[in-house]
């Protein structure tokens, strides 16, 4: 027995979504998913089937131009209806522009148009945790830190994190029976 993949659907790309040929930018895309979600402390995009999973995407983010549909796909980009990007910050409430800027460049649907994992990295939204970093006083506790960044993200750990089952995203296994899977 081989072992198969787990693949998450909400955090999928749209080129591995539409079976086009793809590389590390998937990966970019998955951040973005993941800082939307941060933000949100829900997925962005909620889908059932890799079908479903596009149009959420195409909701969110709007029907991609014709040059930027991959051409070696199959589904055509007139199956989907035709659609204009939402205001990001509508469903990613609390954002700064920074972040938005960031999460644009993570989300979009040219993956050759994708920001890169070095660009994110040297995003300047990323510039005043540097400062944040620099400004820190070594005499803080870990435990001060730690409830300075359970409150950051609004975690009140006395009440605990709510592990709602809906939230999950539902996992898939390529390659292998479930069944068969330890």
């Amino acid at each position: 027995m081989g072992m198969g993949w787990v693949v998450t659907l909400w955090y999928r790309a749209p080129e591995v979504l539409l079976q086009s040929s793809y590389a590390t930018p998937v990966d970019l895309w998955s951040v973005g998913c993941i800082f939307a979600e941060m933000f949100r402390r829900k997925p962005l995009f909620r889908g059932n089937s890799d079908v479903d999973q596009l149009g959420k995407i195409f909701e969110v983010v709007g029907l991609p131009e014709e040059e930027d549909w991959p051409i070696d796909v199959a589904l055509p980009r007139n199956a989907f209806a035709s659609q204009s990007p939402q205001p990001i910050e509508l469903l990613v409430t609390d954002i700064d522009e920074l972040g938005k800027d960031l999460l644009l460049k993570c989300l979009t649907f040219n993956p050759m148009k994708r920001i890169s994992a070095y660009d994110a990295l040297t995003h300047p939204y990323f510039h005043d945790l540097e400062k944040c970093k620099e400004n820190t006083d070594s005499e803080v506790s870990s435990s001060q830190n730690s409830t300075e960044m359970n409150s950051l993200f609004g975690i009140d750990l006395a009440q605990g994190i709510p592990a709602e089952e809906s939230l999950l995203p539902p996992v898939q296994f390529l390659g292998s029976d479930p069944k068969d899977l330890p």
